[in-house]
């Protein structure tokens, strides 16, 4: 069974699942840069992926070298991210190791296109077929490391030094489930990053018959990254939830509340001041005879009641400012009729 043939578009796919998934949620909340990253970074290892699985089928040194060179841009794209990942989201990370780690990794495309055949050879003579996974894939066979691959060394050494730093930052945070999920995403990264320089030190130095992996550890490194915002996305869940409970209780006390409030025959009442707008619950308009959900204003509700109580409740609503206040009136019915009424009130300021 060719298992080449399938992990590696497997391995793409669920990055640009992952891709998808994470774009999505930044579109919809573009504050969320830590899911651009992660969406970008996923999008550059499944490319990874596609050129590394067409670097193990070449069948010309030529072919073979120009898919390994065009695959260190999405690799340099990725690494930015998982760089900016660590530091805008967690906050932790030195910004001197974070600036150089990325633009060590940038600085490498230089000699990537311009010396060899890539970053990692100088030249590749011939290919020969290995095993691996039961299927024959391409290595080279006779090639020239390329020098200026100590710069990638150094880059991977650097984000290795960030990723420690990071790492001992986080520790010194005061215990929560966000701490040890930081640390244990931290620490991941900084295995697969190791992992994936080893072995690409080993595989152009011959001392290993395989091929070139970074798509399939760099996979561990997205889902370590999925791990820290999927705890974000349960944690949001969780606030939702509580959010909702603490609503439907409100809504319960304001349904007893209102309750209470009608068994007493008591009505409630709102002025804004402002507008001049007046809200009656369907208690205060049977009181006041008003027909009920009736648009009315504080002069016309003032009109109803005869001139000196009105004076009297103008001058006991105006001369609290912020406070209680209480006042008895007469208030004129459809009948012809008076019917007397006590308010008891507080004026408040909101907004302001």
């Amino acid at each position: 069974m060719n298992w080449v043939g399938i992990l590696w578009p497997m391995i793409s796919g669920s990055c640009l699942t992952l891709a998808f998934i994470y774009c999505l949620a930044w579109w919809r909340a573009p504050a969320r840069i830590s899911h651009l990253m992660l969406a970008v970074a996923a999008a550059s290892v499944a490319a990874v992926g596609l050129l590394e699985v067409a670097a193990m089928t070449a069948t010309e040194p030529a072919a073979y070298a120009r898919m390994i060179r065009w695959a260190h841009v999405p690799v340099a794209v990725s690494a930015a991210c998982v760089i900016g990942f660590v530091f805008h989201h967690y906050g932790v990370g030195s910004p001197v190791l974070a600036i150089l780690a990325v633009a060590t990794r940038f600085a490498c495309l230089v000699p990537n296109f311009l010396s060899g055949v890539n970053l990692n050879y100088a030249s590749i003579d011939s290919l020969r077929p290995v095993t691996f996974l039961g299927t024959q894939v391409s290595i080279p066979d006779v090639a020239t490391p390329n020098p200026w691959m100590l710069l990638g060394t150094g880059n991977a050494l650097l984000i290795a030094a960030f990723l420690v730093q990071a790492i001992v930052q986080l520790a010194g945070r005061r215990p929560s489930p966000e701490r040890t999920r930081a640390i244990v995403t931290c620490t991941t990264i900084l295995v697969f990053v190791l992992a994936s320089g080893v072995w690409t030190w080993l595989l152009v130095n011959d001392r290993i018959d395989a091929p070139h992996l970074f798509a399939p550890m760099f996979l561990g490194v997205l889902l370590a990254m999925a791990y820290t915002l999927a705890g974000g996305f349960s944690s949001a869940g969780r606030l939702a939830h509580s959010l909702e409970f603490a609503l439907g209780r409100r809504r319960q006390a304001r349904r007893r509340m209102l309750q209470a409030v009608d068994a007493a025959g008591v009505g409630y009442w709102t002025i804004d001041t402002g507008s001049g707008r007046v809200r009656l619950s369907h208690r205060a308009s049977a009181l006041l005879d008003v027909p009920p959900r009736q648009a009315m204003t504080r002069e016309e509700l003032l009109e109803r009641l005869p001139e000196t109580d009105r004076e009297a409740l103008v001058a006991a609503t105006g001369a609290v400012g912020e406070g209680e206040f209480h006042s008895e009136f007469r208030v004129r019915l459809e009948d012809g009729g008076h019917r007397w009424l006590g308010v008891h009130g507080r004026a408040v300021t909101e907004g302001g």
